[in-house]
C-alpha cells in the first residue's frame, strides 16, 4: 500500500483573545506581537466557544498532524476503503444475480 502523505491541520494557537474596546493602535501592536510570536502564517479567526452560544476570536495556525493523528486518518482512510470495496462486491453479486452475470 503506497505510503500516506502527511497533512497539515488547523490548530487553534491562542484563546478568548479578548479584542473587544481595543483601539487601533493597541490593535496594531497586538497584532505585531502575534506576527513575532506566531509566525507571518498565522490567522484570526472567530469561533464559537463550547457549550456556549458566544463567539470568541482566537489565532489559528496549520501545523504538522502528530503521529496519532496521523495513525487515526489512515486507520479511517483504511476502514472506508475496506467498507466500499464490501458494498461494491454486495452490488456486483445483486447485479450478477439479476442480470445473470458471472463472476469474472
Amino acid at each position: 500500500m503506497a505510503k500516506h502523505k502527511r497533512l497539515e491541520v488547523k490548530t487553534q494557537v491562542d484563546y478568548y483573545l479578548g479584542l473587544e474596546y481595543l483601539t487601533l493602535s493597541e490593535l496594531k501592536d497586538k497584532a505585531e506581537e502575534w506576527v513575532h510570536h506566531y509566525g507571518p502564517d498565522a490567522w484570526l479567526e472567530q469561533y464559537q466557544e463550547p457549550y456556549n452560544e458566544s463567539y470568541s476570536w482566537g489565532i489559528f495556525k496549520r501545523v504538522p498532524e502528530t503521529d496519532a493523528e496521523y495513525d487515526a486518518r489512515v486507520a479511517d482512510l483504511k476502514k472506508w476503503k475496506k467498507t466500499q470495496e464490501e458494498r461494491d462486491r454486495a452490488e456486483f453479486e445483486r447485479l450478477s444475480k439479476k442480470f445473470g452475470v458471472r463472476n469474472v
